[in-house]
């Protein structure tokens, strides 16, 4: 029960803090800029299908996010 109600107040508190901070407002951008970069660094140019595919394995944290 302790770990359960510490789950539901942990994602309570990160919504939150996901909505009233400007780092949470700009998450899905900067995940963006990440994968971007990190493509470049390799020497290999990421389309949008690719970035689409890595983000969807985050969608609580970019759900901001729009494809494209």
């Amino acid at each position: 029960m302790r770990n359960g109600f510490w789950n539901r107040e942990s994602k309570k508190l990160l919504r939150m803090l996901d909505k009233k901070t400007k780092l949470g407002q700009i998450r899905g951008e900067l995940f963006t800029i990440s994968f971007i970069v990190t493509y470049q660094i390799k020497g290999l140019q990421p389309d949008h299908q690719q970035l689409d595919t890595f983000l969807s394995k985050f969608p609580e944290s970019v759900e901001g996010y729009k494809g494209g």
